[in-house]
């Protein structure tokens, strides 16, 4: 909890100040500030991802590429309990 906390709070920090400064200088500061968000958490990541993928895919076929990306999260998530459950299992077993 405390990590989620700082990070995002490092990061609304950091764009104030890119805010503050302008141009393409304080452009440059917000758009490093994703960063943050990928060290925050998993969430996190997966919002840099979607930002990514707004700034690449046409407006057409955003919503299907969101779709893919929390599918792919989700995926990721359903592996990590599934391993973690198994690895249990054959813990209790020896």
């Amino acid at each position: 909890m405390f990590q989620q906390t700082v990070w995002a709070s490092m990061r609304n920090v950091t764009q104030i100040i890119g805010l503050r400064i302008g141009a393409g200088v304080g452009k440059h500061i917000i758009e490093v500030t994703q960063l943050f968000n990928i060290l925050g958490s998993g969430g996190g990541y997966l919002l840099s991802a979607n930002a990514f993928v707004a700034a690449l895919v046409s407006p057409e076929e955003r919503t299907s590429m969101f779709g893919v990306l929390s599918g792919v999260g989700m995926l990721g998530n359903a592996a990590g309990y599934t391993c973690t459950s198994q690895s249990r299992f054959v813990w209790r077993e020896c």
